[in-house]
């Protein structure tokens, strides 16, 4: 059944149709400007994406109760994260490595559509050469999302672009690799998530960018899978 057309935008809508957790990419840094990989190196947020973390902050501390903050210990999230969490009026940011971005190994740094060879000649399921597979992404940071899903309240959850795809492809169904043709987060997007009473994840509405001076309204409700699988 088709969702109902609103005239209400996206993120008034993140604040009736109440998440459990707000999925936050961190801001840009001069690597993702340049187009380069990052992985676990510890970049930090560059001018702009200083920029986009507040306008996103600003954005949900305008229309959320936020309980907790929590981010990947990558420099670029934390960043972020604690510029939301200044936003919302929350003293300390939880961290959780298990939603960092997938460690590329030798490849940390190479212009992107190098790496994009790379890896399309890589199965999903081999680690990069030191450093992760796909399934070892979706592995650590799905069960770290349920977890804090799961907390009462609003959790703001700051991580990255390969594992936030990972995660709304492990709640919504799709393959390793299928889940990057439906999703991909941009720099300080909120995709916004929700525990149903099934113990079901459900991704409400994804990548919205109200940092970058508009806001998208890219998807509808998806199905998820229980939680305690």
């Amino acid at each position: 059944m088709q969702p109902r057309p609103s005239t209400s935008s996206p993120l008034e809508e993140v604040s009736t149709n109440r998440p459990d957790v707000l999925l936050i990419r961190h801001g840009q840094t001069d690597l993702n400007f340049e187009g380069r990989v990052q992985g676990w190196l510890p970049e930090p947020l560059n001018a702009t994406g200083r920029r986009q973390a507040n306008r996103t902050g600003e954005a949900i501390a305008a229309t959320h109760d936020i309980d907790r903050v929590v981010s990947s210990d990558l420099r670029r999230a934390r960043e972020t994260a604690d510029i939301i969490a200044g936003h919302a009026n929350i003293d300390n940011v939880e961290t959780d490595e298990r939603v960092r971005e997938q460690n590329f190994g030798v490849h940390e740094g190479i212009d992107s559509a190098e790496f994009d060879q790379v890896v399309a000649e890589v199965d999903p399921t081999t680690p990069l050469e030191g450093g992760e597979s796909l399934v070892d992404v979706r592995r650590r940071a799905e069960p770290a999302l349920r977890e804090w899903a799961r907390m009462p309240g609003q959790t703001v959850m700051v991580s990255h672009s390969v594992t936030i795809s990972q995660i709304l492809g492990a709640v919504t169904g799709l393959g390793l690799e299928e889940c990057f043709e439906q999703f991909d987060p941009e720099n300080a997007s909120i995709t916004k998530l929700r525990v149903t009473d099934a113990g079901d994840v459900e991704v409400l509405r994804e990548n919205i960018t109200v940092s970058h001076g508009a806001e998208i309204d890219s998807s509808t409700a998806s199905p998820g899978i229980a939680a305690d699988d």
